[in-house]
């Protein structure tokens, strides 16, 4: 797909961000609104979509740069 890059996420900062949250996974899918292999995959690759994790940075309640490396 041209014109769409996906954006490198840390692992660990998402986990930071998770436990500061008192929230897991599946919490945080529910809030951000999307699905679990779209989570799953994302940690496992280590990149996703930039909307994707706006979305998640949002229901973190952090910047997105707090997520990426």
């Amino acid at each position: 797909m041209e014109g769409s890059e996906n954006v490198k996420v840390s692992k660990r900062k998402i986990e930071i961000a998770l436990a500061n949250n008192c929230m897991n996974p599946y919490e945080l899918c529910k809030k951000a609104e999307i699905q679990q292999q779209t989570y799953r995959r994302m940690i496992s690759d280590g990149d996703c979509k930039p909307a994707t994790i706006g979305k998640i940075a949002k229901a973190l309640n952090v910047k997105v740069e707090d997520l990426v490396e």
